[in-house]
């Protein structure tokens, strides 16, 4: 760290004496406090009375020592009720069972975890009149730090906010932890400087010091005896209320330094060593030294909000600049602004972000409201259009000239509030755009919207009220008969009955195409739809956990027909694996990606046409289960003779046996030249898989993280893209006969 700079445990702090608690050198009071949180019920902890403030390990403040006291009090007085162990007598660090408690609730000392988030990620603060230039230069440095490393937004408080942050001067560097209610301090002081108060921040965000976890003394020693008497509390291992993300971070910018709060050594004038790092730092890293968010912090800060980082809830795939290949729209919520990802065109594979809209006036729109992508206006690009529910109007957002911009297309205040009613995208007139398809359960009609002269109009096309309620059941859309339009494909659990509805002539009609009560109930099993065969026709493809086998469904002559494509037995049970589906190779055939976490491999399925086996294979794998056979026989024979008696008997067994396994010795040499699988193999369409990549190194792809599917090099192959969020990276993954990851952004 700079010498301008000073750690915020390195901040000399005021000492005040109190007419009670433990007196320490100096005049600094250390008391006890009972406290609540998430992860714990109650818990002890020493605290230092600094300024009238109680803090803990040496910049964290849990309130008003008064306030503090007086809430410790009233636990005290509730333990007292019934609570044996809990009282005065309370050791520090230990945990309190709270069931056993009359009435307690969670106190305002420290504020369950998620009462302490900021709401979207969204940071309001004031920078008090009192701030040195100095410091206000520290603050806003360091708030631009967390603006080019996290998703949060720190901005300016209005009169709305019911929260924020008051940064004001001081002689230490000090913040409370996460979210406390109305205006709360963060003290900046003349020598916190830039990473000093990014560290602030994080407090106040919600971070905890890094040493402070319960799996500490794993990776670091605490020498107590080098520790400044009276300031032994601030390496405490009490306070720590669901920080334990990930593994161990010494080069966290939560982390205390080598020589926090440690005396000075006479002979060097320097402080003695405080923290000693049990293992290995990895290379760069400095205990304690860090000058910003290390990819720990960020990532850690991603957990506590996930919602305002990119997600399957606020970002949405198309080519919404009308060129090929696939852009990624991407909506923040803390900062309420849009960004298009698109192909760099000055470098094929790489993704570049840019600034496309500000809807802050449209208010939040990660409040829920539902959103659908397409070609709305049919000019060969992706649009988006989202519902209001507040006051029922829909609104359409289209990229043109490389900026977002939205109109009012449409108002559905006569059809109530269709929110939570199922909706269905695609070309269902074959009129080349993209439209709207829902089904209302109150009255069972089915509703068409399309957008014509820049409004989006509704036509009623159906009404099934001889189906029953249809909400819930399974539907896909897709182009299942080839004819160039969209049809809805459903089915019905409760007589497994398979319906296509298809609009002809501006009404939805349905056919029954097939039934699967052979099959048993399949409403729960894993569906997903595309063209795997290239005919042009949508298939739909499912996976029955009971057996492991795969079927294939199509739509020939008016009927669903099905046929077995394949089994997984030697993979396990692939339910609940990540898969994804697209033409990864590039023929024209929609083909199956799926992540096994447990090795992390990764296997690629695609149909194919495959030859029958050859004759002669099943004439050996008879002859071969004839032998196996014969085999026992004899076996179950010689179990029954005397080994004493019958010596000779058993030898001529045996010799048999030994002539009859090397005949199937043969065989097997025999089925292994022509290639003959264990179990016959009829030829026809089949799902083969083949292992393409293996992610080990990248971590588990199970933490989170998304991934996406789509052509994000514009050469009409399907990529995999997936978000980390530790480190803003963005990774693409094209198959070119194995899974290859190049590093597309970092933004």
């Amino acid at each position: 760290m700079a010498d301008e700079q000073m750690h915020p445990a390195d901040v000399p702090e005021e000492k005040h004496g109190e007419d009670s608690g433990e007196q320490q050198p100096g005049g600094k009071v250390i008391r006890t406090a009972l406290i609540t949180g998430e992860t714990f019920e109650v818990r002890a902890v020493r605290y230092a009375v600094v300024d009238g403030l109680a803090v803990v390990e040496g910049d964290i403040v849990l309130g008003r020592d008064e306030d503090v006291r007086r809430r410790t009090d009233e636990l005290r007085e509730k333990a007292a009720q019934g609570a044996a162990g809990v009282g005065d007598g309370v050791l520090e660090g230990d945990a309190v069972d709270l069931t056993k408690f009359v009435g307690v609730r969670p106190t305002a000392v420290v504020i369950p975890w998620q009462g302490r988030r900021w709401p979207g990620g969204v940071v309001p603060f004031v920078l008090d009149v009192s701030l040195t230039s100095t410091a206000r230069t520290a603050i806003t440095t360091a708030i631009s730090h967390w603006h080019d490393r996290t998703r949060l937004a720190l901005r300016p408080r209005n009169g709305s906010d019911a929260a924020w942050l008051n940064f004001r001067d001081a002689s230490v560097c000090r913040s409370s932890v996460g979210r406390q209610g109305g205006s709360q301090d963060v003290e900046i002081g003349v020598k916190c400087g830039i990473s000093g108060t990014i560290h602030e921040i994080g407090h106040a965000v919600g971070l905890w010091h890094e040493q402070s976890r319960e799996d500490r003394d794993f990776f670091v020693s605490i020498i107590w005896a080098n520790i400044v008497a009276g300031e032994g509390h601030n390496f405490d291992q009490n306070i720590s209320d669901g920080d334990d993300v990930g593994p161990y971070d010494y080069g966290s910018i939560m982390h205390y330094g080598p020589t926090a709060f440690g005396v000075i050594n006479p002979a060097t004038g320097q402080k003695r060593t405080t923290i000693v790092a049990e293992q290995q730092l990895p290379p760069g890293v400095t205990m304690g030294g860090a000058s910003g968010l290390s990819v720990g912090d960020r990532g850690a800060v991603a957990t506590m909000y996930p919602g305002v980082y990119p997600g399957p809830r606020n970002v949405w795939l198309g080519r919404f600049r009308g060129q090929p290949g696939t852009d990624v729209l991407y909506y923040s919520p803390a900062r309420q602004r849009w960004y298009l990802g698109r192909t760099n065109p000055g470098a094929p594979g790489t993704l570049v972000f840019s600034d496309v809209s500000d809807t802050s006036g449209f208010g939040d729109l990660a409040d829920g409201r539902p959103f659908w992508t397409g070609d709305f206006t049919g000019d060969g690009a992706t649009d988006i259009i989202f519902h209001f529910p507040g006051d029922q109007n829909w609104i359409l957002g289209t990229v043109q000239n490389g900026q977002l911009g939205w109109s009012l297309v449409g108002n559905t205040a006569g059809f109530g509030d269709v929110t939570g009613n199922p909706f269905w995208t695609g070309d269902f007139t074959g009129n080349g755009r993209t439209e709207l398809l829902f089904y209302y359960a109150g009255d069972q009609n089915w509703w068409l919207g399309s957008i014509t002269g820049g409004q989006l109009s509704w036509t009623r096309v159906a009404v099934t009220t001889g189906f029953g309620d249809v909400t819930g059941n399974p539907v896909w859309a897709g182009d299942f008969t080839g004819d160039g339009r969209t049809e809805l494909l459903f089915h019905y659990p409760g007589d497994q009955n398979w319906w296509l509805g298809s609009v002809t002539g501006g009404q939805l009609s349905f056919d029954l195409v097939g039934n699967t009560a052979g099959f048993g109930d399949v409403s729960h099993n894993p569906f997903w739809t595309g063209d795997f065969t290239g005919d042009g026709k949508t298939d739909i493809i499912f996976h029955y956990p009971g057996d492991r086998n795969w079927w294939l469904g199509t739509i020939r002559n008016g009927q669903l027909t099905w046929a077995y494509v394949g089994n997984t037995t030697g993979f396990g049970d692939v339910t609940g694996n990540p898969f994804w589906t697209g033409d990864f190779t590039g023929d024209g055939k929609t083909d199956i990606v799926f992540h096994y976490p447990g090795d992390e491999n990764w296997w690629l399925g695609s149909i194919q046409l495959v030859p029958p086996e050859n004759a002669r294979c099943a004439v050996l794998r008879s002859e071969i289960a004839g032998h196996r056979a014969e085999i026992r026989t004899l076996q179950d024979i010689r179990d029954g003779l005397d080994p004493k008696l019958d010596r000779e008997e058993i030898r001529e067994i045996n010799r048999q046996i030994t002539a009859i396994r090397q005949a199937m010795t043969s065989e097997q040499s025999e089925m292994a030249t022509l290639a003959c699988p264990v179990t016959p193999n009829p030829g026809g369409l089949q799902l083969v898989w083949s292992l393409i990549g293996n992610t080990a190194g990248f971590g588990s792809f199970t933490d989170g993280r998304p991934v996406w599917a789509g052509d994000f090099t514009g050469d009409g192959r399907t990529d995999l893209l997936f978000h980390y969020r530790g480190d803003l990276n963005w990774w693409r993954g094209s198959v070119d006969g194995s899974l290859n990851w190049t590093l597309a952004a970092n933004w």
